[in-house]
Order: C-alpha cells, then sequence, then structure tokens
C-alpha cells in the first residue's frame, strides 16, 4: 500500500515543478511586462520642485493691491495749470538774481532814497571857488517792459551849495577914498533843485551798474558881498534871484546790502545876471560819494 502512494506522491511533485518552471519561463520571454521596482527604491522626479516651494506666477497681482492711478501726470512747464507757470511761481525780492533795484527794491516799491556830499569846483566856468556840495535824491525806477526793466529813474533832487569869491581891484574908482582901489568877498548860497532820468546801464556783473543822468535845474541863490577900500568897508550889498540851466552826470552803483555805494561826477551850468553878478554864471564840476536805498 505504501508502494503506489509513494509513486502518487512523486508525481504530483513533479508536476508541480514542471508548472511553476514553466510560468517562470513565460514571464521572462514576455516583452511587454516589466518587473515592477520596490515603491522604496523609486527616485523623485528631478524637474518638479515641492509645492511648497513654488514662486507665484509673475504677471498675477497680490488681491490687496493697490489700483492703478490712470491719472495723467502734470506737466510742471504746463502754464496753462492752476498753479501758474514756472516763472509766476519765482519768488520776486532782493533774494532774487541780479542787483536788488531790478526787484522794485527791498519792499518791491522801486522807490530810491539817496544822500549824497562832496564838492563842487566852480573855477572851471566862473571866479567862484570850491564849495562843500550836500544833496538828497529822490527817486523812482519804472516798471517798464523787457529789455529795459527798471533800468529807467525819474528823480528829483535838492543839493546846497555855498560857492565864494574873493578878489582886489585895481582900476581906481574916483568915489572910493585913497587911490581908489578896492576888494571884495562874495559868497554864493544856492539851493538847487534837479529833476531828470538816470539810465543805469546793464552789464554782466550783478554787483556793479555804471549810469548816466540828465535833467533841468533851477538855481535858487542869495548872493552877499562885502567891499572895502583902503581896509576900509565901504558896504554890503545882497541879492536874491531865480535861475535855469541844466544838469548832466555820470556815476556807478556798487551793491551792497539793501542799496549801492555811488560814486557820481556832475556838471551844471545856469546863467545868472544880476547887479551884484553880472554877465556870470552858477556852473560847477561837482564829485559826490553816497548811498542809495532802495525800496
Amino acid at each position: 500500500m505504501k508502494t503506489p502512494f509513494r509513486i502518487v506522491f512523486a508525481i504530483a511533485v513533479g508536476m508541480l515543478l514542471t508548472v511553476g518552471t514553466g510560468a517562470r519561463a513565460h514571464a521572462q520571454d514576455d516583452p511587454g511586462t516589466e518587473p515592477e521596482a520596490p515603491v522604496a527604491d523609486e527616485a523623485p522626479i528631478a524637474d518638479e520642485a515641492p509645492i511648497a516651494d513654488e514662486a507665484p506666477i509673475a504677471d498675477e497681482a497680490p488681491v490687496d493691491a493697490t489700483p492703478i492711478d490712470e491719472t495723467p501726470a502734470e506737466d510742471p512747464f504746463d502754464e496753462s495749470t492752476d498753479e501758474g507757470s514756472v516763472e509766476d511761481s519765482v519768488e520776486v525780492g532782493p533774494a532774487g538774481d541780479g542787483p536788488i533795484y531790478e526787484s522794485g527794491g527791498l519792499f518791491g516799491v522801486g522807490l530810491v532814497i539817496a544822500p549824497k556830499v562832496g564838492g563842487g569846483f566852480g573855477q572851471l566856468t566862473s571866479d567862484l571857488g570850491t564849495s562843500f556840495v550836500g544833496e538828497l535824491e529822490l527817486g523812482y525806477t519804472l516798471p517798464l517792459p523787457e529789455p529795459v526793466n527798471r533800468d529807467i529813474e525819474i528823480f528829483l533832487a535838492g543839493q546846497y551849495a555855498g560857492p565864494s569869491a574873493a578878489d582886489t581891484v585895481y582900476v581906481a574908482d574916483p568915489r572910493l577914498p585913497g587911490d581908489g582901489t578896492w576888494s571884495y568877498d562874495l559868497t554864493l548860497q544856492q539851493v538847487n533843485l534837479t529833476l531828470g532820468l538816470l539810465y543805469r546801464i546793464p552789464v554782466p556783473a550783478d554787483w556793479v551798474r555804471p549810469y548816466v543822468a540828465a535833467g533841468g535845474r533851477m538855481v535858487l541863490s542869495r548872493t552877499e558881498v562885502s567891499g572895502k577900500s583902503n581896509g576900509m568897508p565901504y558896504g554890503d550889498n545882497e541879492e536874491t534871484a531865480t535861475d535855469f540851466g541844466g544838469y548832466g552826470a555820470l556815476g556807478a552803483d556798487f551793491f551792497v546790502g539793501p542799496g549801492s555805494i555811488l560814486f557820481e561826477v556832475q556838471f551844471a551850468y545856469a546863467a545868472i545876471d544880476g547887479t551884484v553878478l553880472q554877465n556870470t554864471n552858477a556852473g560847477a564840476l561837482n564829485l559826490a560819494l553816497g548811498y542809495r536805498f532802495f525800496l
């Protein structure tokens, strides 16, 4: 009994081995079937970045982004804007470029006040001598259009001068004692009123302006003369007169502070023909130094 059972068992085992060997050989011969790699050995895809490190798309704006202002930018040089042109926005005053008078002075009024002192030399036109001269100029710089601007000033000046003369006359006068020769001392006290125009010449340097001036002059004079003959006074005379003449000047303004230091050369002439002063004049060459305030 044992022998047949052993034979059947050996046959069954042999059949199983045969079937298993055939299945394995069939799997190796089939090209469409590939063995699967173990999951643990699977390498990550190199082209794919982790989701957490993914950068946002550049074209997408954040949800809370501020809307774009599509209002066109204002042109700062557009004169049609409400704020005015660039020229209107520039402050006009003494801090601006150029001499102070070009902006109307310290307060923009255009007023000019100029005290002056100097000396007058009457010897050039008459027998009158050297005299102290004091003057006060009141002016206004005219606000004219380009290119003149405020280069022209209208002014009224009051001036005092007191030239004198002394001489000895050797022509005998029978009415006088002794040899008839006589001497005199004469003082001409004059107040000169001048109305004129002054033009400042524009030059590249802002610290200086040369100028020319011209006008008419009225001379209010008082003449005092005293005579002597042989050392004895024989009488005093006094005469007043009003005469008219002309005036011209060359000068320069050197700008310092709220005004300018000025130097001026004046020439004035007025004919005089009176009782004491006959067929003469009140002409003089004056040198003046002063300071102009531009207000």
